[in-house]
């Protein structure tokens, strides 16, 4: 009769943990992260177009990746080291002597491997620990960055009143910035100051108030009793080295993520699989698909700037949309003011008319030469006459904006350019073109 295995009881009571529980949720969790940002695009570019592109809205953008990712790190890490931990109870638990040093030919080289091998059970604890870290590790980098994400945010408030664009504006003092509060929140300026100050009581103290006010407005309070339980007990160079590397991996792969579809300053895309070399030629003209009302998708893209109703025009009339951005505001403001429109129902009644559909009338007569005066369309360098403009709302995409019905009768067959420009101001009121769409088409 085969002798019967005995485990351990520290090895009985490993086994009896919940850990098929623990990896169905780090698994489940793990694929729903690594979706998240689907969802993220399209509400960002929904919210771009309404709120318009300001520092509060990239933060927020990069705030949402960056916590998904640094959630994705630590449950994809968790979820791996858990897998190695129940691949050794499984290995451990069917052989609980460990390495076998009996068999006759390599005896002496398996008792030599033996003695450089550590416990099973230092193994199993030291792997256990490493996995309760990572996930905890995640959870506190979340809450570090949203005491980071509160510092931002004020700072971002501070600039928002310079009228101008300066060096605090640029990409590089954001991200030193942003280098400087993790800095500040994992407490390496206060541990700097209790050193530099060891001698001077009366300057401790008021750095110690200094950096309790930073903890309170940062909420970094709700968590410094973990933060500290980790850096007392791991080497504070080590763990702090640990939490910037791991929070500087989820911070590029964010950025990157997010240059896939804003091409602003600051953000990159790299793709590691695509190796061609000319994808990102600086060209003037090129045939995207959301230029084109008829190829893009059912509800699954965006317009952006606006399209054409087709790419091959058949018709004697074709329709261009120009989507309605917050960041036009100041220079079509201008343009509503100059003819004179009035912006709501008590403003129109001052209208001449006999009747209010009179005054209505006139109203959007003003309405669209405001439209007209600062939207305008160009067909391969030729002015467009007598364009008028429409409020629409673009029925696959939801998007809200101004269309127009073009004359296309006569152009030639072939390949033709059409470009649409606003006459826009600066925050100097000083008047300029933005060069907004170049659309390329062919006409039967």
């Amino acid at each position: 009769m085969a002798k019967e295995k005995k485990l351990p009881d520290w090895l009985e009571g490993l086994q009896a943990n919940s850990w098929q529980i623990e990896l169905l949720i780090a698994g489940g969790v793990v694929i729903t992260l690594y979706q998240l940002p689907d969802y993220f695009r399209r509400y960002f570019i929904l919210t771009y177009e309404t709120v318009g592109l300001t520092d509060f809205v990239v933060l927020f953008l990069l705030s949402v990746y960056l916590l998904t990712r640094l959630l994705l790190i630590g449950f994809f890490a968790n979820l791996l080291l858990r897998s190695v931990w129940v691949a050794y109870i499984g290995i451990y638990s069917s052989y609980p002597q460990g390495i076998n040093d009996t068999p006759r030919n390599f005896k002496a080289w398996y008792l030599r491997q033996k003695a450089l091998q550590p416990s099973i059970r230092y193994k199993l604890e030291r792997l256990d620990r490493a996995c309760n870290t990572t996930f905890s590790l995640a959870i506190l980098l979340c809450l570090i960055s949203l005491s980071v994400i509160i510092l931002m945010s004020i700072l971002f408030f501070v600039i928002g009143l310079i009228p101008f664009y300066s060096f605090l504006d640029t990409a590089w003092f954001k991200y030193s910035a942003i280098s400087i509060c993790i800095l500040l929140v994992m407490g390496v300026f206060e541990r700097f100051s209790f050193w530099l100050f060891r001698n001077r009581p009366r300057a401790q103290n008021w750095s110690f108030r200094i950096f309790r006010f930073f903890d309170y407005i940062t909420l970094a309070f709700l968590y410094k009793g973990a933060w500290l339980t980790l850096v007392s007990n791991i080497k504070a160079w080590k763990i702090q080295a640990l939490v910037i590397v791991y929070f500087l991996a989820g911070l590029l792969l964010s950025i990157n993520q997010i240059g896939d579809y804003l091409k602003s300053n600051g953000f990159f895309h790299y793709d590691i699989l695509e190796q061609r070399d000319f994808l990102e030629v600086p060209t003037a003209y090129r045939a995207n698909y959301n230029d084109y009302y008829n190829r893009i998708p059912q509800k699954k893209s965006f317009s952006l700037k606006g399209c054409i109703e087709r790419d091959v025009i058949k018709d004697r009339y074709v329709w261009v949309f120009v989507s309605y951005w917050k960041g036009m505001d100041r220079g079509f403001r201008r343009h509503l003011s100059e003819r004179g429109v009035p912006l709501d129902y008590g403003a129109m009644r001052e209208l001449e008319g006999e009747t209010a559909w009179d005054q209505r009338l006139l109203a959007d007569s003003l309405y669209k030469q405001a439209l007209a005066d600062y939207i305008s369309v160009q067909i391969d360098g030729q002015p467009m006459r007598n364009v008028q403009w429409f409020d629409t709302q673009l029925e696959k995409t939801t998007e809200k904006g101004f269309i127009a019905y073009i004359d296309t009768d006569s152009l030639s067959a072939g390949n033709h350019i059409m470009e649409i420009r606003l006459n826009d101001y600066n925050w100097r009121g000083e008047a300029f073109v933005n060069n907004w769409m170049n659309i390329p088409f062919w006409k039967e």
